[in-house]
Parts: structure tokens; sequence; C-alpha cells
């Protein structure tokens, strides 16, 4: 086994793409568009009239749930079923036909779409009773499971019959992406793009453009960063510049490390305009009646702003600072790509310690989707305490290919090795540990949970007989959770390997993983807090050091005990409380640790005086930038920018390589 089973291959793909490449090129410049060729709509008006149908959280009850008893792999492939009385074709044979097979094979194809069309216009006008040439008998209820199954079914019918139709195409790869099911939507835009191949270059660039942007967000999240730049480039070529392009140009570049234009692009969307659902409405469904959301209140958000830089922090280990940047969002608004937001949302709460946060926000994502995807390969949980040392069991929702709908990809990956555990067959396996592979690649390349996910591939490589690159794992694993902080999980993997960090060796790799077959049971964090508190004790009693003083004072200051961890940092000033006359007496250790305590309980007194005395001059007794650091937090945290900045200035003065404070002076 290689590490090149961790990366997807578009060979397939971009050869079909080729066949067609520069075929426009020499098409007449007479070309003119088939008529109702666009009558199933673009992909932006379907997302504007998907917009009036927004529900709030209390909606989320009127969900149809149904189809967690449905045979959902049965009921998913009902959707490939061809419905035409012609035979499908392909792009190369279309061609080939003569005008009047083309004409026959179109109107075919728009009866299909009729039904699609129809749908739209019911959902466009509120209007539940058309005219009897325009109803149909499904679609009554936005969440009735049939809407979305049957719309992939027509709109899949419609391609094999005219395959010359980019709209269709494109909306085709939409409405699959919705559920969930990347792989077909990668199909569809590529036949969109083939589509296009035939048209010249100079016409239809907004649909070339939307296409485009689709795929470069669908490329994001299999980790294909640089193709996604491309696709962007053709966004760009093709006269795309509106907000999607920027939002996705900045998500990228925090991701791949280009920080300062991540920044850049956040402040531009720092205040973004979003409608606040009627509070008098939250109750009634999906209140059809408002028939725009212009008439809701309006208010500005940080959101896309936040979204971009809690990437950029966690990239740069900066878990403190991403778990500050994306703080609550209010749940009942309408947002610019919604769904998305709350799903990667999710993400990053979980990522920095907040789990009901991340419920919520998985729990919103469904709510903000048009239409409820019925078509759902698994629910399920797993519990993650021994890879993040949190407990509860985190859900996932996943659809029929990577692309998860909602929940932590971490968790499926989770699952998958362990089915790869407990699998026998050859080919089994190696299926298994290509797809865990792909999902903790993901996670990795995101930045949420790398230190965890790194670990996990160490067991996928382990149970694949590949030694050597479970050990690079595992030693990227605690570099990754070093630079995150996260020394509780670097001594439960240094715990259950019995070594030392710069000493572990193949054979220690095979008995961390070896032991029961998964990883369960070994790197379990303690989560009993009292038994921890009662051990900590204990050994403070039995050896009063400063090492064992601080380690209790820390536990008690970070598990609700502030006031009495405070007091334990700063016993050596034997009962007096920490002030700015006495607090020189204290080693930096000690400082941070009464920072820390200040922090939790947004008392920002004692970092103020700090602050005041460096600037009048007095001597710093500790040279150390982690105080300063922590003194500038409590004053951000506590809306004192100005005090705050001159703590941090000091900080990067005593630590100039800290690319974390870099970052964060660069945003004041």
């Amino acid at each position: 086994m290689t590490r090149a089973w961790s990366r997807r291959s578009m060979a397939g793909i971009w050869v079909l793409a080729a066949i067609w490449a520069g075929t426009g090129a020499g098409l007449a410049q007479d070309w003119q568009q088939p008529g109702n060729w666009d009558a199933v709509g673009t992909v932006r008006q379907w997302r504007e009239v998907d917009a009036r149908f927004y529900r709030s959280q209390a909606d989320a009850i009127y969900l149809d749930e149904s189809f967690f008893n449905l045979n959902q792999t049965k009921e998913y492939q009902k959707t490939f079923i061809y419905r035409g009385r012609l035979a499908g074709i392909s792009l190369a044979a279309w061609q080939q036909l003569d005008p009047d097979d083309q004409k026959k094979r179109r109107s075919e194809a728009r009866r299909e779409l009729k039904y699609v069309v129809d749908f739209r216009n019911r959902i466009l006008t509120q209007a539940h009773n058309l005219r009897a040439n325009n109803s149909t008998d499904w679609g009554g209820r936005i969440g009735d499971r049939t809407v979305v199954g049957d719309l992939l079914s027509r709109l899949r019918t419609a391609t094999s019959l005219d395959p010359s139709n980019p709209y269709v195409w494109h909306l085709y790869g939409y409405v699959a992406q919705l559920v969930g099911d990347g792989q077909r939507a990668r199909q569809a835009w590529a036949g969109a793009e083939q589509a296009l191949d035939l048209v010249p270059a100079d016409r239809l660039q907004p649909l070339r453009a939307d296409v485009a942007l689709d795929q470069a967000w669908l490329q994001r999240d299999d980790g294909e960063f640089e193709a996604a730049l491309a696709s962007l480039e053709i966004v760009a070529a093709n006269g795309g510049k509106g907000l999607e392009a920027r939002l996705l140009q900045g998500l990228l570049a925090a991701q791949m490390g280009d920080d300062q234009e991540a920044i850049t692009i956040a402040n531009e969307l720092r205040s973004t305009m979003i409608s606040i659902f009627p509070p008098d409405l939250r109750g009634r469904g999906f209140a059809p009646e408002l028939a725009s959301i212009e008439t809701w209140q309006k208010r500005r958000s940080s959101y896309l702003s936040d979204w971009i830089l809690a990437y950029t922090w966690l990239r740069v280990g900066r878990v403190d600072m991403a778990r500050s940047v994306l703080g609550p969002h209010q749940l009942d608004a309408q947002r610019f790509l919604a769904s998305r937001f709350w799903n990667e949302a999710g993400l990053i709460y979980e990522a920095t310690g907040r789990s009901n946060m991340a419920a919520q926000a998985w729990a919103q994502a469904r709510v903000a989707l048009p239409y409820y995807p019925y078509m759902v390969y698994k629910s399920g949980s797993v519990n993650l305490a021994r890879l993040t040392g949190r407990g509860g069991r985190i859900p996932y929702l996943l659809g029929f290919d990577s692309n998860f709908l909602s929940g932590s990809r971490l968790a499926y990956g989770a699952d998958l090795v362990a089915a790869l555990a407990a699998a026998t067959d050859e080919t089994e396996k190696e299926k298994l540990a290509t797809r865990a592979l792909d999902q903790l690649e993901i996670c990795q390349r995101f930045g949420v949970n790398a230190g965890q996910a790194s670990v996990l591939q160490g067991e996928v490589y382990y149970l694949m007989n590949d030694l050597g690159s479970a050990l690079i794992e595992v030693q990227e694993a605690l570099a990754q959770m070093d630079a995150l902080g996260d020394q509780a999980g670097i001594s439960a993997v240094l715990n259950s390997l019995s070594r030392a960090r710069g000493e572990i060796a193949a054979s220690d790799i095979a008995n961390f993983y070896g032991q029961s077959g998964t990883s369960e049971g070994r790197w379990q964090m303690d989560s009993d807090p009292v038994a921890t508190e009662v051990s900590l004790r204990q050994a403070y009693d039995a050896a009063p050091t400063d090492d064992n003083r601080r380690a209790l004072a820390r536990f008690l200051i970070r598990n609700g005990e502030t006031t009495v961890g405070r007091e334990l940092a700063a016993a050596p000033l034997r009962g007096a409380a920490p002030t700015i006359e006495n607090i020189g007496q204290l080693k930096a250790a000690d400082v941070a640790l009464v920072l820390e305590a200040d922090r939790a309980a947004a008392d920002p007194t004692l970092a103020v005086a700090m602050v005041a005395a460096l600037q009048a001059g007095v001597e710093d007794p500790w040279q150390t930038g982690n105080v300063w650091t922590l003194a500038g937090f409590v004053c951000l945290d506590n809306d004192l920018t100005v005090e705050g900045r001159v703590a941090l200035e000091r900080a990067i003065a005593l630590d100039p390589g800290n690319y974390g404070l870099q970052v964060q002076l660069s945003l004041m």
C-alpha cells in the first residue's frame, strides 16, 4: 500500500472533456441558441427561487424523515431509470444525427423537462392550483421526498435524449450535489463543459462561469485546491466576479497558506447584509406567503469574513484564535450559501471544542437545504472521545459519495478504519483503506482535526502492513498536535507508545496499533474529571512542587473552578491577591495561569494594569511572549483593542517567529 491511494484520480473525466476541447472555436459565428434550450432555467435562477423557502430552525420538525425507513440504495437507483421512448445517446453520436432526428430528440427531452419547469413555477408563484396543463401529481410539499428523486430522474433522461443542452446538464449537477452525490455532479458538469465546447467561445459566458464555479466548490470539498484555483481562472475569464467567487477565493487562500490574500478578502467581506426570518412567523412551516426575503428585517453580519479567518487560524495552528473568530452566529437568518456555511461552521466548532454549537450548526445545515434530500447513505454516530478528548457521540449524515451533508468527516473516517480492522477479504480491505484515506486526507488539508486524522491514517497503513508509512503518520500527528497546543493528545499517544517522542521505532508502532486490532480503548483520554482532580490533588499533597501545583491549578481553571485555580497559581504570593505591585514576584508560568483565569472570568483588570506599567517604562520582569500574548487576549476579549495591541506587540517582539501573532496584528 502506498500514499498514492489517498489522491483522487480525475483522469477519466479529463479524457472525456478533452475529446471536445477546442471544437467550438471553429463554429460559424452565426450560431443561434436552439429554441427553449434555457426553458428549464439557470441554476442561478433556481437558487433565487429556493431562497424564498428558507426555513427557520423551528421548522425542522416539518421535514419529511420517512426516508429513514426506506431501502435507500434501491430508492436512489430509481433516479437512474430511463423514462424516454427513445434510447439514450452520447454527444458524439448526437453530432452525427440529421437535423430532423435532433429535433425529435429535443422535443422528447422537453416532454420530460416540462415536469421540472412546472415544479419551479409552482415554487416561484407559491401556487398549489395551477392551470390543468401545468399541474403535476408530485411536488405538492417542498419537503416531499419524491421531489428530488423525480427531478434527478427526469434531468438524467433529458440529458440522455439531448446531450447538447448545457443548461440541463448544469441543473442536473446542481440537484445531484444537493443530495451529496459529488461523483454524479462531476459527471454532469463534465457533460455541461462538453456541450459548451460545441458553442462559440464568446457565447453563453455566464453559464460557462457558473459551471466552472460549481466545479471549483466540489474540487475544494475533495481537497483538490489547485484544480479549484484553475476553475476559478475559468470563472474570471468568462466574466464571473461575484461574491461567491470571491468568497471561494478567500477560503482557498486560507487553506493553502496565502494568509495575506485570505485576510484581504476577509476584510472585504466583513459586513454582509443578511435577512432575519420574522419572529412572528417562526412556527408557521414554510411561510410561502413571504413572496420575497427582501421584505424581511436586515442586519450586517461578519459570517463570511469569520468563515475565512477561522480556516486561516486553524491552518497556522491557533485553535484559540479560530475559536475566538468564529463565535456563535444567529441561526434564524437567511444567509448566502447557508447550508454550506453551517456545515463547515459545524466542523470548525467541533475542532475548537464546542460540540453543542457544532450540533446546532449541522442541524441548521439541514434546515437550510433548498429541498430535503431523502437519498441518504447512512445515518449514524461515532464516539470520538479517543481522538479528540471530548466526550459525546458525533453524528454524521453521508450522501452517496464522499461528500458529507452534515456531521463530521473525521467521524466517517474513524468508522471506515474500524470497518477496515474487522475486514478479512483483501479486495474489501483495499477499498475501505482507500475510502478512509480519502476522508482523512481532506481533514488534514482543511486543517480540522489534522493530528487525529494522522493517527487514524497511521492505523490504516498499519492494517495494510506498511509499518514505515504508519511510523511517518504518527510522527506527523505529534507535530500537528504540538502546533495546535494539544498537549493532552500528545501525552495520550506517547503514553501508549511508552517512548519519548524522538525515539519512536517501527516496533513501537506495531505495539501501538496491534494491541486490539483498532485504536479503540488504547487512546482514551480521561473523561472522569472528579477522578482526575483527586489524582492531581494527591500528587500535589505528596510532593508540593511547582509543577504539581501548576498542573492542579491549570485543571481547576479549565474545569470551572476559576477562582480556586487562580489562587493556587498565585500561591507564591503567600495569600496576597495578585496586583501590579507584587505580580513581578511570580514566575512567567504562574502569571500565565493567573491571566488564563482572568480570561475565563472576563476580568481585564490585571492585564490592563500590566499594559499601563509597560507603557510607563516599567521593566518587564518575565521577558516571555506567552505572558503578553495572554494579556493581549484578555484585553481583546473585553473589547480593549488599544491595550490588546500593545500587549501583542510586546509579545511578538519577544517571539518574532510567532506567525499566529503576525496574522493577529495584521487584522487589527
